[in-house]
């Protein structure tokens, strides 16, 4: 047995910062902290340049610096605009178009550092310095990163990075400096300024090369000496196609006369009918979407039941109260829409729309807004097109294209208050519970046993359906994923190195070319980052936790579909942590991420989401409801969904026992049925010997190669892919 390891080769990438903006004219006037001063006269010797961009989107005195990294000699005359004597990145090159440096010319502030006399004493010399060493070795200029702590330094040098060098014999007084390294085999002597240093160094031989040195704010996120990262082979997913279920826990499922019995109750409690079989399912969407009549009378029941309330602030009734009240962003879109046509009318729009062939009639209201709203969810893929039509259906019956535009724009608007909606409901105190009145987000709190929780960011997603996933943050694995490969990397991983890393690795691609490898006897498909998180983007990682949804949920729904979701962050951050985290195998040459078993991920997130709101009682009733008919829906449609299957596995192991110790070995569980079934001892034989219960999933099995790169201020280069098949036979 033995490792085989496969060279992908090295290729080029490179990661684009966002754009950054310019300070628009008379805004300098607003930072009198910059100087606008380049100097009074010529004979002043200048020993580096700076131009400093200025984001105008950053009022409140920030400043955003696009610097000139000088690789070359550092010349004592500098001419203001001779840009070509200095080496400026092609990223930066390429965020202003051509001939736009000019144009923005008295936006550019000129920071010059200027040499004065005097010498710098030991405690005035900065922290940390740009260090450079001229023609080294035939190897050309050599950048440094140079640390000086009082009495004591450091420095390391890009051709040898792998650690700092410690400073021998450092001497800092009456503007000189002196220190050597590596036992004396390099000696550097010059001069200090608070601004500047400039020498000689003298190697073992006797050749004498200078040397500059620039200070570097402590704030400052210049690397001299760019870090370099491997991002290690990760394997995911899981080639298993079947799952058995002991026949002894699948008896413990509560019956489907039970469930329709509880769905019936909640009905009652939420003012909606219950229905059965086919109806629901047509319905269950559109009850969650809004365009469901008794949907949106339970709606405005609850809303009018919290304005009674102690929990109707004022955000609350500006949200949702008025002549005008709203209970989703459909009433919202109708609000706004209005504002981009005076004489606006529904009846107009549905019109518009039938002429585009988006609906069959135009008569019926709420067929109207779905139809707007899924043409308006559309446009998040390809806004062009839609508007052309749009535009089109204007010049041939400009009333009925007017109102349509106006509708689509007030769907844009309203995404605003559903997000502040959404938020409301989420954080405010409108619960009931024998406690006290609680918020949704106190309770998920609650449930995890903790005091509070940061609620992670809520997108909205133009999915055009009722859906939603968990995005969770590579912060989370990023330590179990990521090795420095120098010194730099080291530092840089542990601030905010970690997510520039990942925001570096992620849109890595190559040419997809499929490949399929066996890999601990599981065959396991060759993928990118990027392949890899746009096939299962709730299975890979984002920047932040975060969960993504369709802003078509009305609030109300939204609240229990984002506890749902919040439910799966939250368990995928513990099986994360520690420092053997239950989600992770490491091994020598790989990390494998254990797949989540379907059944029970999801299961544990609907009876969380149940527990969570079960002491609210009544208060909570219509967001149950809302997660009770989805999973009766779900299974009418397909009877091995893992959300309804699930939660009846969850539910039946769950009886009986302590909330909190259920969740722990859950949440530690995640990937293995067959694991839970055996901690919680639910593999007795039944009576009769029912045979067990076989679920059927797909393969999805895959791994991306370790990657190795530099990164530099957002350029990532000297980019290499490594694949390592490991216990490998040699006749394979």
């Amino acid at each position: 047995m033995g490792t085989l390891e496969v060279d992908l080769g090295a290729s080029q990438q490179f990661v684009q910062p966002p754009a950054l903006g310019l300070m628009p004219p008379g805004a300098a006037q607003q930072h009198p902290h910059v100087s606008e001063t380049l100097c009074e006269r010529g004979d002043v010797h200048l020993r580096s340049l700076r131009f400093q961009l200025i984001d105008h989107a950053l009022q409140r005195a920030h400043l955003t610096f696009v610097g000139m990294m000088r690789r070359k000699k550092f010349d004592d005359l500098f001419h203001l605009f001779e840009l070509g004597w200095q080496r400026i990145k092609p990223r930066q090159l390429r965020l202003l178009s051509r001939g736009q440096l000019l144009g923005h010319a008295g936006n550019l502030v000129v920071a010059a550092v200027l040499l004065v006399p005097g010498g710098a004493q030991g405690q005035g010399v900065a922290a940390r310095w740009q260090f450079e060493i001229r023609g080294t070795s035939g190897s050309g200029n050599e950048m440094g990163d140079l640390r000086i702590d009082g009495v004591k330094g450091r420095l390391l040098l890009a051709f040898d990075d792998s650690a700092f060098q410690p400073l021998e014999h450092l001497k800092i007084e009456k503007g000189r400096i002196s220190f050597a390294l590596a036992g004396g085999r390099r000696q550097f002597d010059g001069t200090v300024t608070d601004t500047a240093m400039h020498g000689t160094m003298r190697d073992v031989t006797g050749a004498t090369h200078t040397w500059d040195a620039l200070p570097l704010s402590p704030a400052s996120t210049i690397w001299p000496v760019p870090p370099r990262v491997t991002v290690r082979q990760l394997v995911m997913g899981t080639s298993r196609v079947t799952v058995r279920v002991p026949a002894h826990w699948a008896a413990m499922v509560p019956t489907r006369a039970a469930i329709e019995t509880e769905y019936g109750e909640l009905a009652h409690l939420a003012g909606a009918s219950p229905l059965t079989a086919d109806a629901r399912a047509e319905r269950a969407q559109l009850f969650v979407l809004g365009f469901d009549e008794s949907a949106r009378a339970s709606a405005r029941a609850l809303i009018a039941r919290i304005a009674r309330s102690s929990a109707a602030d004022a955000t609350f009734q500006r949200l949702f109260g008025g002549v005008d009240a709203k209970t989703d962003l459909h009433d919202a879109a109708l609000s706004y829409a209005p504002l981009y046509l005076q004489s606006f009318r529904l009846i107009t729009a549905g019109d518009g729309l039938q002429q585009l062939g988006e609906l069959a009639d135009s008569t019926n209201a709420l067929g109207v807004r779905e139809s707007a709203w899924r043409l308006w969810s559309r446009m998040a893929k390809d806004s062009v097109a839609i508007l052309s039509r749009i535009a089109t259906l204007t010049g041939r019956d400009p009333q009925a294209g007017k109102a349509v535009f106006a509708l689509i724009a007030g769907y844009g608007d309203a995404l605003k208050w559903w997000r502040e909606a959404t938020q409301w409901l989420l954080t405010k105190h409108w619960l009931d519970t024998p406690s006290g009145a609680r918020s949704p987000a106190q309770l998920v709190a609650q449930f995890w046993s903790v005091d509070s929780l940061a609620l992670p960011d809520i997108n909205p997603a133009r999915f055009g359906a009722a859906a939603a996933i968990p995005i969770v943050s590579a912060l989370h694995i990023g330590p179990h994923l990521m090795r420095a490969r120098n010194a730099s990397a080291t530092e840089w991983l542990a601030g905010a190195g970690m997510r520039e890393a990942f925001d570096a690795w992620r849109p890595l691609r190559w040419g997809e070319i499929p490949l399929v490898v066996e890999i601990g006897g599981e065959a396991e498909t060759v993928l990118s980052p990027w392949a890899q998180g746009e096939a299962r983007p709730s299975a890979f990682f984002g920047d932040r936790d975060a969960i993504r949804i369709d802003p078509g949920f009305s609030p109300f729904a939204a609240v229990a579909t984002i506890v749902h979701e919040w439910h799966h962050l939250l368990a995928a951050q513990r099986r994360l942590a520690g420092a053997h985290p239950p989600a992770l195998v490491d091994g020598p040459v790989q990390l494998r991420l254990l797949e989540d078993d379907p059944w029970i991920a999801e299961g544990f997130a609907e009876w969380a989401t149940e527990e969570t709101l079960r002491p609210a009682g009544a208060s909570a009733a219509l967001l149950n409801f809302s997660q009770a008919e989805k999973r009766l829906a779900i299974a009418e449609r397909n009877a091995e969904d893992p959300h309804a299957i699930g939660y009846g596995l969850v539910r039946g192991a769950a009886a009986g026992r302590s909330t909190s110790a259920v969740r722990d070995l859950l949440v530690a569980s995640l990937h293995d049925l067959g694991l839970v079934a055996r901690r919680l001892k639910l593999s007795a034989p039944t009576a009769g010997r029912r045979p067990d219960v076989i679920l059927h999933r797909p393969a999805n099995a895959a791994v991306i190669p370790g990657i190795t790169f530099t990164w530099d201020e957002g350029t990532v280069f000297d980019l290499s892919r490594r694949l390592v098949i490991p216990n490998t036979r040699s006749e394979h």
